[in-house]
């Protein structure tokens, strides 16, 4: 006959008379404690009407006195626990599917580790949002490290494949062990040894447990067999190539097929102060090799760069009063680690060391060397404040001028502008606006976008959309134009890159 199924980790306090059980080291939450269980210190128990969360039970009143640190056992009869004798099966079908070696359990994004109630030895735990693995071994769960980490290392190594050896640089410090690889002959796809890696210290091991022919040792290519994880390794030409990232597999073996993908990763800032927040999100880098994602959201401020939420981001020198700076993510491939900088530069950030990756995810504006306030959706940023960009008379002469208006330098974005117009001395006012990235075209009755027709003190006004240049100006040519020309800068839409 079997016994009735208890849990005992940890320990457990309980006062006299009191309903909260607390408890030091006990995990009382999913399968482990459920309402309707008993609890019992020595020969007192009582019924569990809650279950709060892993470290506090809610009992009727206590009778067995007060209990401080004390050994527990909490019988598992709860109703909750009992179905049809079909479903039971069912149950301990799929129980013993869990139970084999090999099986993967999955870790929550707020642990720092898996539950030590789950799994048997030879099972594995992974962490998606972190990449990290872990084996149980002695019945505890054992740090594998994070797959992702590695790429772009520098240290030397030997590969052993069987009795043979040959040294080569490989990303220190690899994190991953059991990926299944194949090493085929470059002079004949044909022939190929395949085996499992493991990896300790500076020595990577392949124990071959497949072969097909023979070649000749230093001319084998070194792959992954079947559907890479993240960290897996692939050389390109011979081992040699295997600390190349650009040789490498990344992200599930899935290289660049977002092209300029960007989601999520939305700017803010309070104006007038020196911080501003990135949102979580992810994003293609510049070069579409790889991906660049940010797990939570970011604070940053105009110091000097430093790793880390809360710190500097500035790419170097001093922050500068009424300029344009270009907040991009930033990813180091040798670590994983994703971070957010800023930069006068559209193109070419001063990146820190080790970080090789970036993507321009937004821009922000000085005033006071502090930032001015804006709100962003999706693509459409918007001025807390609207600018005045003109205030003038139109030029008569009917030639084009350049007009500066109030968005991101060193990129192309639409201005979204408020434009409007007065006439004077009872003539019209009107103005053709235009994109320096079109022909210039001599003003007339078929082009004209702006103006207004009638008498001294007349007015007209209308929301326009105008491509910039890297400079962010716009153009106008004025036609029979007298009275005032107005132009309000309301905000942008900047692409940020998703169409390269």
């Amino acid at each position: 006959m079997t016994a009735l199924a208890t849990y005992s980790t940890g320990t457990a306090t309980v006062s006299a008379g009191g309903t909260t059980v607390t408890g030091i080291g006990t995990i009382w939450s999913g399968t482990n404690v459920k309402p309707g269980d008993i609890f019992q210190v020595g020969n007192f128990q009582s019924v569990i009407s809650d279950v709060t969360d892993t470290t506090h039970l809610v009992i009727p009143p206590w009778g067995g006195g007060a209990q401080t640190g004390v050994a527990y056992t909490i019988w598992q009869v709860s109703p909750q626990r009992f179905a049809g004798a079909q479903a039971m099966q069912t149950v301990n079908e799929l129980v013993a599917a869990f139970e084999v070696s090999g099986f993967f359990w999955f870790v929550d994004v707020g642990l720092m580790a898996p539950d030590p109630s789950y799994g048997n030895d030879g099972q594995w735990a992974y962490q998606p949002s972190t990449g990290a693995y872990w084996l149980k071994t002695g019945g505890v769960w054992v740090s594998s490290g994070s797959p992702a980490a590695g790429y772009g290392g520098t240290s030397t190594t030997s590969l052993i494949i069987g009795t043979g050896s040959k040294a080569f640089t490989t990303q220190s410090g690899l994190g991953y062990n059991g990926a299944r690889v194949r090493a085929a002959a470059a002079s004949d796809a044909t022939k190929w040894m395949e085996g499992v890696a493991t990896y300790s210290g500076t020595t990577l091991t392949i124990s071959v447990d497949k072969t097909n022919g023979s070649g000749t040792f230093a001319n084998w290519t070194f792959a992954i067999a079947g559907q890479p994880g993240p960290g897996d390794m692939v050389a390109a030409n011979n081992l040699s190539d295997v600390a190349s990232p650009a040789a490498a597999l990344k992200n599930l073996g899935t290289p660049a097929v977002l092209r300029s993908y960007l989601a999520g990763l939305t700017l803010s800032t309070a104006g007038s102060s020196s911080s501003f927040g990135v949102a979580a999100g992810v994003a293609t880098d510049s070069t579409n090799v790889d991906f660049l994602s940010l797990a939570s959201a970011y604070a940053k401020t105009t110091g000097a760069w430093a790793v880390g939420s809360g710190n500097g981001a500035l790419d170097t020198g001093t922050i500068a009063s009424s300029a344009w700076y270009h907040v991009f993510l930033i990813k180091r491939p040798d670590t994983g680690v994703v971070d957010v900088l800023i930069s006068l530069s559209a193109t070419s950030p001063t990146l820190p060391a080790n970080y090789t990756l970036f993507r321009r995810i937004g821009s922000l504006c000085t005033a006071a060397s502090q930032w001015i306030k804006f709100t962003q959706l999706g693509d459409e940023f918007i001025w807390d404040v609207s600018t005045l960009s003109l205030n003038a008379s139109p030029v008569g002469d009917t030639l084009a001028h350049a007009l500066t208006v109030n968005v991101p330098t060193s990129v192309k974005v639409t201005a979204i502008l408020s434009v409007g117009g007065i006439a004077g001395s009872g003539a019209d006012g009107r103005v053709y606006i235009s994109e320096f990235d079109k022909s210039d075209e001599a003003p007339g009755n078929s082009n004209l976008n702006a103006g207004v027709q009638g008498s001294t003190a007349l007015q007209g006004w209308q929301r326009f959309l105008v491509r910039t240049n890297a400079s962010a100006q716009i153009r106008y040519r004025a036609f029979n134009a007298t009275g005032q020309l107005i132009v309000n800068t309301q905000g942008w839409i900047d692409r940020r890159g998703r169409d390269g």
